[in-house]
């Protein structure tokens, strides 16, 4: 991982994006891509075991309203400042879990 970090390192960029890179309020840019991994290979582990990919609307709701209780979750970019996620997308997903371990 550590090449491919250092293959698309672009100094005059990382300057352009320091909320994402310096992480004052996110995880640092390359946390997230390795956190965007993880959350890929669970969602393909999942398809083949025949898990369903997706969870109830029911489950979505109760989890969204937990994130809405965090200190982490940023309410203006529906994210979570701890894992970087967006997530009214992420609660959706049968394979993911809150990064402090509400649900």
């Amino acid at each position: 991982m550590r090449f491919v970090r250092n293959l698309f390192r672009n100094k005059k960029r990382d300057k352009e994006l320091p909320q994402l890179l310096n992480g004052d309020d996110y995880p640092d840019f390359w946390t997230q891509v390795e956190g965007f991994k993880k959350f890929a290979e669970s969602v393909n582990q999942g398809s083949k075991d025949g898990t369903p990919l997706l969870v109830s609307e029911e489950v979505s709701k109760l989890r969204i309203e937990e994130c809405g209780r965090c200190d982490y979750y940023d309410k203006q970019q529906n994210r979570c400042r701890k894992c970087g996620c967006y997530m009214k997308v992420k609660v959706k997903f049968t394979n993911t879990a809150c990064p402090i371990g509400k649900w």
